[in-house]
Formats: structure tokens, sequence, C-alpha cells
């Protein structure tokens, strides 16, 4: 094994004259800052870089085994069922229209989207006219992340379409 790029001193499982591959977060060398003035008893010389240092790392730990959780679940799930499994993991749509109980769930769907239709239609024109675009850029920008979403989503309470702020930032350039 050869010592790792970096001089900390740790051993890698790294090939002679291959370049180590890039650490984590947690395993970057701590860098000390100046040290802001005690804030209470025992505080006395102990850096704020180091505290939220420590912090960092923790959270960058989490973050880092929930990636790995969650890609590990994810093609898990796909390799378990053959085909079909890899096409539900791929289309997330493919596994709700798969399970979809039409009877019990179209007509209130329909309902639901007729609504929203009716909302969206009119709003994103309004976008287009506040960002100063035409209007058919409005209804693109409303209808097509909404059908992409659909195909390739999986969280049931995304919202996704233009908003107020975003037009508005647009218009002002």
């Amino acid at each position: 094994a050869a010592m790792g790029a970096g001089g900390d001193g740790k051993p890698r499982d790294v090939a002679e004259g291959q370049p180590s591959p890039p650490r984590p977060l947690w395993e970057v060398p701590d860098v000390r800052s100046r040290a802001r003035p005690a804030e209470g008893p025992g505080k006395e010389g102990q850096s704020w870089y180091s505290e939220v240092n420590t912090e960092l790392r923790a959270s960058a730990r989490t973050l880092h085994s929930a990636g790995d959780k969650a890609w590990r679940r994810w093609y898990a799930k796909a390799c378990s069922a053959g085909p079909r499994g890899w096409l539900f993991a791929l289309l997330p749509c493919a596994e709700w229209l798969w399970k979809y109980q039409f009877r019990a769930h179209f007509l209130a769907d329909v309902i639901a989207g007729v609504t929203v239709g009716v909302m969206v239609v009119p709003q994103s024109i309004s976008y287009a006219l506040l960002a100063g675009l035409p209007t058919q850029f409005g209804l693109y920008s409303s209808l097509v992340p909404v059908f992409i979403y659909a195909m390739f989503g999986s969280s049931r309470q995304l919202a996704v379409g233009p908003v107020a702020v975003g037009s508005l930032l647009l218009s002002e350039g």
C-alpha cells in the first residue's frame, strides 16, 4: 500500500504511480482560524472554527452515509425484480401506473387535473408577461416540466412550474 497524497501518513490501497482518490470532507485536515473572544466560562482559547468544523464533518458523514444507503436501496430494488425492477427504478411512473386503482382514484384525479389546468394556464401566461416574454413561453414553462416530472419524478408532494419570483428576476435581467 502506498502512502496517500497530502502527507497525512494514512496508508491507502493505491497502486504505485496512481493518484489517490479524493478524500471525503471529514478526512480533510483541520485548518485552524483565528480565535474569537471567549463567550463564557471554559471557552477561552477555543476556536469558533473548530466548533463549526466539527459540526460540518459530522453533517458530511451523515449525508454521505444517507446517500450511500439511498443508492444501495435503489440499486437493490432495480436488481431484485429483473427487467420490471429496472423499468420501475428508471421510470417511477411505471410503478404507480402498474399499481394504480382506476375505479377508486380516476374520477378524483381527473377533477384535480382539470382544477390545476384551469389555474395554471392563466397563471403561466401572466408570469410570462411579467417576465417580458411571449405568452407561449409561459405555457411551455408550466406544462413541459409537469409532464417530464410525471415521467421521471418520485415525489407526490412536489410542485413544478413557474413562480412569480422567478418571473420577476427574469424581467429584471
